[in-house]
């Protein structure tokens, strides 16, 4: 199974690739978040071998599916054109107070043990979080060991250069809740 969700990952990140698209695969790898420029959580998912665009990430429709095969399917255009018409999850990032660093990750006194944390800041590659709650926590454990941070949102502006618009957003405070859909209506 771990081989068969690697093989797939793997055309996924292929796929935006092959679009130019800076995407980096965050989280559970069976279920990742797909995320442009460190900026959007994109509304869309993976199912088996296909890739499913949304009209927004929170219990979206389908607006288009491409098969993830061997051969690389749609263009550019196609793939920015879906974007376009979507609402995305905009994501926080943590960002140290006097640099333009952001949280990517931690350093150990005992790796074995995860004793002794000391985060590391970075410009690229940083921990992004899908809501405003989880990102306040970090900031207030951070702070608790000294360190000077604030929460930011994306520069959707600097996404518009790598895309060729600025992408529609929404902000979650929390993680949203599933609803169970009434289609009977």
């Amino acid at each position: 199974m771990k081989a068969i969700v690697e093989k797939r990952n793997n055309r996924l990140r292929e796929f935006f690739s092959s679009k130019n698209l800076d995407v980096e695969l965050t989280g559970d790898a069976e279920n990742p978040m797909i995320v442009v420029g460190q900026a959007i959580s994109v509304a869309a998912y993976v199912k088996n071998f296909d890739l499913i665009f949304l009209d927004k990430s929170h219990q979206g429709n389908p607006k288009k599916i491409f098969k993830l095969t061997h051969e690389v399917s749609g263009t550019r255009e196609e793939v920015l054109d879906v974007m376009h018409e979507s609402v995305h999850v905009g994501l926080f990032r943590i960002q140290e107070k006097k640099s333009k660093l952001f949280l990517a990750g931690y350093n150990f006194k005992d790796p074995e043990n995860r004793k002794g944390r000391f985060p590391v800041f970075a410009r690229e590659m940083s921990i992004v979080y899908k809501t405003s709650e989880r990102a306040d926590e970090m900031k207030g454990i951070l702070a608790e060991d000294g360190y000077e941070v604030d929460v930011v949102k994306p520069d959707l502006d600097r996404l518009k250069i790598h895309l060729g618009f600025k992408p529609e957003v929404e902000y979650y405070d929390k993680k949203p809740l599933l609803v169970e859909r009434d289609d009977h209506d």
